[in-house]
């Protein structure tokens, strides 16, 4: 009889045990935030662009003299630096070069179809995130 109360006092000693182990194992676990991921880009990161966008690129597009191809192209250059257009950094590219070869030029010109492609995408991206 004490055979089996040693065996069952073994048993009962291995359960609590083991029930502690795997209660020290999940709690010895560090809890670990991860920080949400806004839906879209804050417009503090944009705010330059949306102001540019609205206030003087749109209102120039597509009629682009040299005086108005040199200050757009300024205007463009700043934006490549800003990571929050990287989505639409090969569309800022695209107007850029083509801004600044018509203020070289000094030929008024409509923008070539890539270009327009290239605007619409940003606009599309402005309208999307302004």
């Amino acid at each position: 009889m004490s055979y089996r109360r040693s065996l069952l006092g073994l048993v009962a000693i291995a359960a609590i045990g083991l029930g502690g182990c795997s209660g020290a194992s999940a709690s010895a676990v560090p809890s670990v935030s991860v920080p949400s991921v806004p839906a879209s880009i804050g417009t503090g990161d944009l705010q330059g662009f949306c102001e540019d966008f609205a206030g003087t690129v749109s209102d120039d597009w597509p009629n682009i003299d040299q005086s108005t191809a040199s200050e757009l192209s300024s205007i463009v250059t700043e934006w490549s630096t800003n990571p929050g257009l990287d989505s639409v950094k090969g569309d800022v590219q695209t107007i850029g070069t083509w801004l600044t070869s018509m203020a070289q030029s000094g030929t008024a010109a409509s923008p070539p179809a890539d270009v327009e492609t290239a605007f619409q995408k940003i606009s599309a991206f402005a309208d999307a995130n302004c």
